[in-house]
């Protein structure tokens, strides 16, 4: 299965064409923030989540719906950030790997929101 995140290569564009702030596990872009997050699931045991931002890696162990949210759609909020998955790889024993962008920042609710949609290629 293979998706691409509409909405977010631009985002990237217009941050590289605009001096984009990077900081270390993450971009910070006029108020808003990107950064990357994995989610390890399989079942019977509780998902590992990675990101080089130990804020948002605590705020996702945390919380005990996002695994299944992002499972089973494709976008979840968590206290200010919204979880969007971009792309999902099976392995064997029913174990997966969720590739993630965490987006957080002024203009979520409104313009972004909208761009930011799951597109099938």
């Amino acid at each position: 299965m293979d998706f691409r995140f509409a909405g977010v290569a631009p985002a990237f564009s217009l941050a590289m064409s605009c001096g984009i702030q990077r900081r270390r596990g993450g971009f910070k872009l006029d108020g808003m923030q990107l950064d990357a997050l994995l989610i390890v699931a399989w079942p019977d045991i509780k998902p590992v989540m990675l990101s080089q931002n130990i804020d948002l890696s605590r705020l996702a162990s945390e919380d005990n719906r996002l695994a299944p949210a992002i499972a089973s759609g494709n976008r979840h909020e968590l206290q200010g950030w919204q979880i969007v998955r971009r792309s999902s790889t099976a392995y064997a024993g029913e174990r997966v790997i969720h590739d993630c962008l965490a987006v957080r920042g002024r203009g979520w609710g409104g313009e972004i929101a909208a761009e930011c949609e799951l597109v099938h290629c």
